[in-house]
C-alpha cells in the first residue's frame, strides 16, 4: 500500500524550507530536514530523511510519541520544468475522467499556472505515519491522498 500527495503551490519564496519547518512547528512538531535539503527546487528527488520531535501536550494524543525524536522521511520531488508539468498534469487529467471523474477546468487552469509541482509518496504505511496524519487532519490540515 501506498500514498502520494501532489501540492501545486501559487508562489515559491526563496525560504520555503524554514516556512514549512516553523509551520509544522507551530503544530508541535519539531522537523530537521537532512542536511543536504537546503533547495527545494534543487533536490534531485528521492527518498528525504528528517527528524521529526514531538512536544508533549501539543495536541491530543502527543504523549503517545514520548520524549525522543522519531526519524522518518519520505519520497519527494519538486517539478518546476513546465514541460514536464505540463504532462504530468495530462495524464492525470486524463485518468480522471477515465474513471468518470472529472475535475472542472477552472481547477486544472489554476494548477497549470502553478510554478511547481511537488509530490510526496509513502511507499508503506506505519503506525508512526498513519498517526501522524490523522494528528494533522484534527489540527485542520487538509491532507489529500491517493491509495494505491
Amino acid at each position: 500500500m501506498s500514498y502520494e500527495k501532489h501540492v501545486y503551490p501559487s508562489h515559491l519564496p526563496d525560504d520555503l524550507i524554514s516556512r514549512w519547518s516553523k509551520a509544522i512547528a507551530e503544530h508541535g512538531l519539531d522537523l530537521t530536514f537532512h542536511p543536504d535539503f537546503t533547495n527545494i527546487l534543487t533536490w534531485p528527488g528521492g527518498y528525504l530523511p528528517c527528524r521529526v520531535s514531538v512536544r508533549p501536550g501539543s495536541f491530543v494524543g502527543s504523549e503517545r510519541y514520548g520524549d525522543k525524536p522519531l526519524y522518518a522521511g519520505f519520497e519527494f520531488y519538486a517539478i518546476s520544468d513546465a514541460a514536464e508539468k505540463a504532462e504530468l498534469l495530462d495524464d492525470y487529467e486524463a485518468d480522471l475522467e477515465d474513471e468518470g471523474r472529472p475535475l472542472s477546468p477552472g481547477l486544472f487552469k489554476r494548477l497549470r499556472a502553478a510554478p511547481a509541482m511537488f509530490g510526496f509518496t509513502h511507499g508503506g504505511f506505519s503506525w508512526t505515519t498513519r498517526n501522524v496524519s490523522i494528528g494533522m487532519r484534527h489540527l485542520g490540515f487538509r491532507i489529500s491522498e491517493h491509495v494505491g
